[in-house]
């Protein structure tokens, strides 16, 4: 498109119209006209649409993005953010969670352009971050997550992903986690089979009412498949004798009967006759935003002796976003069932621990 333009008109008459309507003649945007005219040094004023370009992304995308968009150096850019925008928006040293979910989405669906599907916690890496300088996102992350009970068995490109696209990956799916600790133990057990039973539910889009007629085909629940989302036949041997062992225990966590299988829908309906929100995880200190909140039930939907009404009373649900529902599940709700204990309390007491 460079190559259509009449230098020597822009030349001529840049002071005289305005940037914006002599773009719109050579059809390109104001942000690229004045791209390719500074880089013939026709014009090298800054314009208001490029200050207001800069405000825009300062917190989504890369520095080096902005300097190559407007065809800048590094300092002509740090002197536009430091003399012409406000603190709030010049203050780069600041980063929030909010900034660096922003640039995790900006990479992966602006600069890679990658598909959001099953593959893509197979093949992206620190690699792409580095290269799009965004090292700083990586190094937040790999503080946050040191402090978070839940991520920091994983690494920091795990976590990045799994905030920016909650209801779509677990941090077991990502590469580079082989050494992590959270399969390993008792509550890696529990980890274990709540993994398998997402996969189940959530990737293969099984009901737990069709598992039994099907649990005996070849191609139910294979290692191949099952290494594919994150679980490793490495992970499974460390506590079960075979992949039969480990199928078994995941079948009997489906055991449930009629009377404890309700929808999602009428648990939503459950909760909103009783005055809650059911938009937002309840946790009051979760700083994350979930785009799809999940209903935890307190006493597990399994324990059959449970008579429905106390099961799915508002008291038994709690409204937690997919990293504190995953969470929730390590909760031992059975230490706190004696009289006077209140199971909602104290696990929201837990989660808020994981937190801190």
């Amino acid at each position: 498109m460079e190559e259509n333009i009449n230098y020597e008109f822009v030349e001529l008459n840049w002071k005289k119209y305005p940037i914006p309507a002599l773009a719109s003649k050579f059809n390109l945007s104001p942000i690229k006209f004045m791209q390719l005219i500074r880089k013939r040094g026709i014009c090298k004023d800054i314009q208001p649409f490029e200050l207001e370009y800069i405000n825009e992304k300062i917190n989504t995308v890369p520095l080096s993005e902005i300097r190559q968009q407007l065809g800048v150096t590094k300092t002509q850019l740090e002197q536009l953010i430091r003399c012409k925008l406000s603190n709030k928006s010049s203050n780069s040293s600041i980063i929030t969670l909010d900034d660096v979910i922003s640039k995790t989405k900006w990479l992966i669906e602006d600069k890679l352009k990658l598909t959001l599907d099953d593959f893509l916690p197979r093949s992206i890496t620190s690699k792409e971050f580095f290269e799009a300088d965004l090292y700083h996102c990586i190094k937040f992350a790999t503080v946050l997550k040191a402090k978070d009970s839940y991520y920091k068995s994983f690494s920091a490109i795990a976590f990045l992903v799994c905030e920016a696209y909650p209801s779509l990956y677990k941090p077991f799916q990502f590469r580079h986690s082989k050494t992590n600790d959270y399969f390993k133990g008792k509550t890696g057990r529990k980890n274990l089979i709540n993994a398998a039973i997402w996969v189940i539910e959530d990737k293969m889009h099984l009901s737990p009412e069709s598992l039994k007629a099907i649990s005996n085909s070849r191609y139910f629940l294979r290692s191949r498949d099952l290494a594919f989302y994150g679980i490793s036949s490495h992970w499974f041997r460390m506590h079960f004798d075979s992949h039969d062992e480990f199928i078994n225990s995941i079948l009997s966590n489906f055991e449930i009967t009629k009377h404890t299988n309700i929808t999602t829908k009428q648990l939503r309906e459950i909760l909103l006759e009783s005055g809650r929100n059911i938009d937002k995880c309840e946790l009051k200190s979760c700083p994350l935003k979930c785009e799809a909140p999940e209903i935890h039930h307190i006493i597990p939907r399994s324990i059959r002796t449970i008579k429905p009404e106390k099961l799915h009373a508002p008291d038994n649900l709690l409204v937690l976003c997919s990293k504190h529902h995953t969470q929730a599940h390590q909760f031992d709700w059975q230490k706190y069932s004696f009289e006077g204990a209140n199971l909602r309390d104290e696990l929201m007491l837990f989660l808020e621990s994981s937190i801190n």
